[in-house]
């Protein structure tokens, strides 16, 4: 792949660390799961795991997400409870909604799925994927 090569970082091309082994991908889109970094989901599918990967609209970075370049009443960045961080994670809690949007980006994956997959129930948030 001389072409994929000539346009890679060269740090990609002599560091090994520089890449993640990916082994779950998205049922639903396909997309990559990396599990050291993604928050993602799984669901029993006939007794095999399936996942789907978290997205954020807008994307936000961990940093970001827990406020750690915010700074707070006494100039400390950062969340500081457990009902702060447990709030903040919410966003990842699937709704209906999230489903009706799966149904309409991904019909043909979702038509393949028994209808008591396609509910915030039937998964379960992995990782929340964060290295801070």
């Amino acid at each position: 792949f001389p072409t994929q090569c000539d346009a890679t970082p060269s740090l990609l091309i002599r560091e090994p660390d520089q890449w993640v082994l990916v082994n779950k991908f998205c049922f639903f889109s396909g997309g990559p799961i990396n599990t050291e970094e993604d928050v993602y989901y799984q669901a029993d599918f006939d007794g095999n795991p399936i996942y789907m990967l978290a997205f954020l609209s807008p994307s936000l970075t961990p940093e970001e997400l827990y406020k750690l370049t915010e700074s707070g009443p006494n100039n400390e960045p950062g969340l500081k409870t457990v009902a702060e961080v447990q709030d903040v994670e919410s966003v990842y809690d699937l709704t209906e909604r999230d489903f009706d949007d799966l149904k309409l980006y991904h019909l043909g994956p979702c038509r393949a799925l028994p209808q008591y997959i396609l509910q915030p129930s039937a998964w379960v948030k992995v990782n929340l994927g964060l290295k801070l």
